[in-house]
């Protein structure tokens, strides 16, 4: 008898009578299918093909078809039975949810920046339009009335942008540290 590592999820499935001829791509699918965790899944086919070799190893797995080849059929052999399965941590499963929470992150907050510098760029110029209509109200006084409604509706839109980029600063340092 030999002893082997492995989640309990992934031991069940293994175990399964009706689960004996199989890819990578099958047993990391059921694997991500039964999973109470959202898991990433190339960190999941990792985690699976690693106890794969092992089983191959062991000689509890058989490959048919060419080596490194995403088509190659894992079988059972006589001694799969021999095998004792122990009950990993599940770390693992951790390890691979918080990859997919932190990639999930990231891609929010590079959404969430590229927001916040779109923002501040419609901020730059609604100050640049402000400024120019209090220089034109000094040179074109003449315009006056005119102009100072526009300076206002410019000032408006600065003071909104402004809101607009302290809100998804806030966002973003929220969601930082969560």
């Amino acid at each position: 008898m030999t002893n082997i590592k492995m989640s309990v999820l992934l031991a069940e499935i293994l175990k399964n009578k009706d689960f004996n001829k199989f890819t990578v791509m099958k047993l990391k699918d059921e694997y991500l299918n039964r999973s109470e965790k959202i898991l990433c899944s190339s960190e999941a086919r990792r985690y699976v093909y690693k106890h794969l070799i092992k089983l191959v190893k062991l000689g509890a797995l058989t490959r048919i078809g060419v080596k490194s080849s995403h088509k190659m059929v894992y079988k059972k052999t006589a001694s799969f039975n021999d095998v004792v399965f122990i009950p990993e941590q599940e770390e693992h499963k951790k390890d691979i949810a918080v990859f997919a929470e932190e990639k999930l992150k990231s891609s929010a907050i590079g959404k969430l920046e590229e927001a916040l510098q779109k923002h501040k760029a419609d901020m730059m110029t609604a100050i640049g339009e402000s400024e120019e209509y209090i220089r034109l109200i000094g040179s074109v006084p003449e315009m006056g009335d005119s102009l100072t409604e526009k300076y206002y509706l410019a000032r408006d839109k600065s003071a909104k942008l402004l809101g607009k980029i302290q809100a998804v600063e806030t966002v973003i340092a929220t969601y930082g540290e969560v």
